[in-house]
């Protein structure tokens, strides 16, 4: 199960960690099928939802 719950950082959390698991496993295949891991598209793409995840957090004057 990947969304945790009713609020929005319980479902922040547990979509970081799919992703942190991604990345573990992507590597581990990687390896194992002897390709080179996109260590640089990885980064950038946790880079991205770092700021996703900053700029979506609810405002205190927006609850109700």
């Amino acid at each position: 199960m990947t969304f945790a719950g009713n609020e929005l950082q319980e479902n922040w959390s547990a979509l970081e960690i799919m992703i942190q698991l991604f990345c573990k496993f992507s590597k581990k295949i990687a390896l194992h099928l002897n390709y080179n891991y996109p260590e640089k598209l990885a980064q950038d793409i946790s880079n991205y939802f770092i700021t996703i995840r900053n700029n979506s957090s609810p405002k205190s004057e927006d609850k109700l």
